[in-house]
């Protein structure tokens, strides 16, 4: 998931969004390290130079264990999908929904904002040969493989709040944040200070599923449409929802060239409010997932969809690696799970907040955020970026 223009809310247009809102610019970003982010090796760098930015949970399962900043809140992405996730395994098991189960593409597609999300959505249906009725596992599929919005807002609408905090709870995670994704993504495009933002998202979402014709003007601003309200269409259409990137996150590509600097602190201003939640909450959910916690039914049903992606290539002495990341401008999110033929099982979470541009299209052209994953396989690594930490 690269950084384009397409994915910042049109450029200048959105500072005048921002700043007929009143909404505050934030702090100054973190001077980017000495040297380039290429790779997970060089992340440990950058973290160890701004330790404030970021929050790190790790616990190999075999004794090393350490964490920095973990029950801090922050904005996690499409991170929290994992709830989703849970919340759909356990409704399987309790025979709520057939996973088998018939899907109209239309009903599924009543949850998507055209131009939002790296056309994460497009790409997951093209994968499922562009069909008329998909199965509910092919959706969730689609949330978890391509971070597709859409599916999880329909997962969302299926099940119901409710069981979204009640799956988190079950793994651990107590008084999740429950996102309404596409109404963010029309809150970003007209804040409103004085209401309650997750109550307006809400509301916007739904409305913007039933067809109603405001909410999906608002909606058509993602496409290039104009800005209600005043001012010509976004300059270069677009916005920034989580999601996008494919199987694992930040998985290259060229960086993209960068937007003014104001415009990119407008942007993160707007979305640093987003769905929040901590290393500590997001590791309790993945590590029920991975330990049967959840009861080895609805537990295998997530494990299959979080441990597929790399399911094909897994190390010696490894049974299943699984992994949910996610982004918005200046937040990048990933968490893992190992699980070893010894019986053993790891968990890592990495959350970073507050990037600077060039960080950010650094680590996602690079695939730097795998650290997160690759500490629970490489011992080396792992104590590299414990050293890092402040102690």
């Amino acid at each position: 998931m690269t950084l384009t223009r397409r994915r910042l809310l049109g450029g200048t247009a959105l500072l005048a969004v921002a700043a007929a809102c009143g909404s505050p610019a934030p702090a100054p970003a973190p001077a980017p390290a000495a040297g380039p982010i290429d790779g997970p090796d060089a992340l440990v760098d950058w973290i160890a130079a701004h330790p404030e930015h970021a929050s790190v949970l790790a616990d190999d399962g075999r004794g090393v264990a350490f964490a920095h900043l973990a029950d801090r809140p922050r904005p996690i992405a499409s991170s929290v999908k994992v709830a989703h996730l849970v919340a759909y395994a356990q409704a399987v098991e309790a025979g709520r929904i057939d996973p088998a189960g018939p899907v109209a593409v239309a009903d599924w597609e009543r949850w998507y904002l055209p131009g939002s999300d790296g056309d994460a959505h497009p790409q997951a249906l093209a994968a499922l040969g562009a069909p008329v009725t998909v199965t509910w596992d092919d959706v969730v599929a689609s949330m978890i493989d391509y971070s597709d919005n859409a599916a999880a807002d329909l997962v969302l609408a299926t099940l119901g709040a409710d069981a979204l905090t009640a799956a988190a709870q079950a793994g651990g995670w107590d008084g999740l944040d429950v996102p309404h994704i596409v109404g963010e993504g029309l809150w970003v495009l007209q804040p409103d200070p004085a209401a309650d933002r997750r109550s307006r998202a809400a509301e916007l979402g739904r409305a913007y599923a039933d067809g109603d014709p405001a909410a999906r003007a608002l909606g058509a601003v993602y496409g290039g449409g104009p800005l209600p309200g005043g001012g010509g269409p976004l300059p270069g259409g677009g916005g920034p929802l989580p999601g996008g990137g494919g199987p694992l996150p930040g998985g290259g590509g060229a960086v993209a060239a960068p937007v003014p600097e104001d415009t990119w602190n407008a942007v993160v201003g707007l979305w640093d409010g987003a769905w929040a939640g901590s290393a500590t909450q997001l590791a309790a959910l993945h590590r029920a997932v991975a330990t049967d916690a959840l009861g080895p039914v609805a537990s295998g049903i997530a494990r299959g969809h979080l441990e597929r992606a790399v399911a094909d290539r897994l190390p010696p002495g490894v049974l299943g690696l699984g992994q949910k990341g996610g982004g918005l401008p200046g937040i990048l999110s990933h968490a893992a799970t190992i699980r070893r033929d010894d019986g053993t099982v790891g968990v890592s979470v990495l959350t970073l907040s507050g990037l600077p541009q060039q960080a950010y299209q650094e680590i996602n052209a690079s695939g730097a955020l795998l650290l997160g994953q690759q500490v629970l396989v490489d011992d080396a690594l792992r104590d590299r970026l414990a050293a890092a930490l402040p102690q």
